[in-house]
């Protein structure tokens, strides 16, 4: 069919639905409604129909369902339709009007103050969800209309497990739960002052997970976007630049943080199905304790609950406490950090940076994990090569990765105590060399000393003996280039072209040659003659871990 034909011919049959919206009987509706909702199910946009009548398709539309029981057969084609027409931002701000949003609530059973229509069952309330799901991702507008309408006073009402819902609209009430309070920002606070909103999604995340069956796929897709709404009405209560402490949060919010990472422990215990699911389940629990004061970590530690399902792995009980939970944590982010894409490591990172500040017992089992004594074998290449959790944040320090790259040093210089030298040792101090120069600490020396307890050496016998043959600069056992075959003159000569090209880099402002000041942080130098100068002292003061420094935690 040529391009004019087809358009006619859409055109025609558009104009048939039109007029049978307007007088026709239900089962013309439904026919037609069926047949534009099937070409369309698909397409982001309905190109070829101008403006107006698109929005006398809406207005058709809505005044069929404001006779619902009259036209209860066709709801769902009548939803289904406003789905697809919702997709298109322009038309949408447009024609929507407070009726209609009030309508699209009543079919959707979201309104509040009002008996639930008797014609609208799951079916259409999950239509209708899918409509609102649409709108409020399109619009500004349009979500501070449905909150004006009380949507989140009716979707905290309806985030109950005993709201007799299928698990499928709990889903998409929960996803619809999200978009609004992602978009716009100041639903968190609503939710959380008014709403009582931490309560209800802790309390409802309890519930679902309250089961020592594995959670099957759509049981852990709720969960997760339970997780994901309690992590938007939480993250914003105080300034990102603000030191969460269990003392700025009242008694009753601190108790439902403490269950929550409680909730959270239960979640990296439990079996899922699909082990994609699992991660997605893993990943969002971790992301939640970015928000929480460090005195709920203790939490993470408890084994006093019934938190095993099928599939479990065994305890791992480390200094007396149970690490269970901290051990998955660390699996979810050694295989993130497996991937191409390492920026999703960084909230894990994130996490693991706060544990390791705040909570002794997690530090030492992070350290024990990620920074373990070195033996001789750890040092025979360099600290970036090799599958350990050492071997791959070594990477990322010097890997492109946003701020992945910046937590992952701060990590290792958390589980370092701190301490410049130690954490030369085991990165080397070209890895090292960007988070020291920030803090001003490449002659070495200590960040914040009282932050850390004092521990024994553990230095290996291994390690003591190799120390001696490593080179700090790359942090491994380099062996000895093999000696030139050039006369005196011959390396003079090489010596100075190479001064020559450092010069002519360093005019040029292609490099900018530094020494170390006595801040500790870079200073840039005048001429590369002062380079030369002070080269040999240079090597000299290089931060070396000597047998006096401990490496326990």
């Amino acid at each position: 069919m040529r391009t004019t034909d087809l358009k006619a011919h859409r055109m025609k049959e558009f104009m048939k639905l039109i007029n049978t919206l307007e007088k026709g009987s239900i089962e013309e509706c439904k026919t037609l409604l069926e047949s534009f909702n099937t070409e369309h199910d698909k397409a982001r946009s309905i190109d070829w129909l101008a403006y107006e009548d698109k929005a006398k398709l809406w207005a058709n539309i809505f005044a069929r369902l404001d006779d619902t029981a009259g036209n209860a057969p066709i709801v769902v084609h009548l939803l289904n339709s406003l789905r697809i027409l919702s997709r298109e931002k322009n038309t949408l701000e447009s024609v929507i009007t407070e009726e209609y949003v009030k309508c699209l609530l009543r079919c959707s059973g979201l309104q509040v103050g009002s008996p639930p229509d008797p014609v609208i069952g799951p079916v259409e309330c999950l239509n209708g969800m899918k409509v609102i799901f649409n709108m409020i991702f399109q619009s500004e507008k349009l979500q501070n209309m449905f909150i004006t309408n009380k949507l989140l006073d009716a979707l905290v009402m309806h985030v109950r497990p005993d709201d007799g819902a299928p698990l499928e609209n709990q889903y998409f009430l929960l996803k619809t739960f999200f978009i609004i309070t992602a978009l716009a920002k100041k639903t968190g606070s609503i939710v959380r002052n008014d709403l009582n909103g931490i309560e209800v999604i802790v309390n409802y995340i309890d519930t679902m997970g309250n089961t020592s069956a594995p959670y099957e796929k759509l049981v852990a897709d709720v969960i997760c976007e339970a997780l994901k709404v309690l992590y938007n009405i939480i993250h914003n209560i105080f300034p990102n630049n603000m030191e969460l402490t269990a003392e700025i949060f009242d008694s009753k919010d601190f108790t439902l943080l403490c269950k929550m990472c409680r909730l959270i422990r239960r979640n990296l215990l439990h079996h899922v199905l699909a082990s994609e699911k699992k991660m997605e389940v893993d990943c969002h629990s971790i992301h939640l304790l970015t928000v929480v004061p460090p005195e709920c970590y203790e939490e993470l530690l408890r084994d006093d609950e019934s938190e095993t399902s099928a599939g479990t792995t065994v305890p791992i009980i480390f200094e007396g406490k149970d690490l269970t939970a901290i051990d998955c944590i660390l699996n979810v982010l050694n295989t993130k950090l497996d991937s191409t894409d390492r920026s999703p490591a960084e909230p894990l990172l994130v996490v693991c940076c706060k544990m390791a500040r705040k909570n002794r017992s997690i530090r030492r089992y992070l350290k024990h994990r990620i920074l373990p004594p070195l033996k001789k074998q750890d040092v025979i290449q360099r600290p970036e090569i090799g599958d350990s959790l050492r071997n791959k944040l070594c990477v990322l320090i010097h890997t492109p990765a946003g701020c992945a790259t910046e937590v992952s040093a701060t990590l290792l210089f958390t589980l370092c105590k701190e301490n410049a030298a130690k954490l030369v040792k085991y990165t080397g101090y070209g890895n090292a060399a960007g988070l020291l120069a920030d803090r001003g600490l490449m002659l070495g020396g200590r960040g914040d000393d009282g932050l850390y307890s004092d521990d024994s050496d553990s230095e290996t016998e291994e390690y003591t003996e190799v120390r001696d043959q490593i080179n700090s600069i790359e942090g491994w056992m380099k062996p000895e280039p093999p000696p030139l075959d050039m006369t005196e003159e011959q390396k003079e000569f090489e010596a100075m072209k190479l001064v020559e090209t450092i010069d002519k880099l360093t005019s040029s402002k292609t490099i900018q040659p530094c020494l170390i000041g006595p801040d500790g942080k870079p200073q840039p130098i005048g001429s590369v003659l002062e380079l030369q100068e002070a080269m040999e002292s240079s090597i000299k003061t290089s931060p070396r871990l000597t047998a006096s420094d401990t490496d326990s935690d």
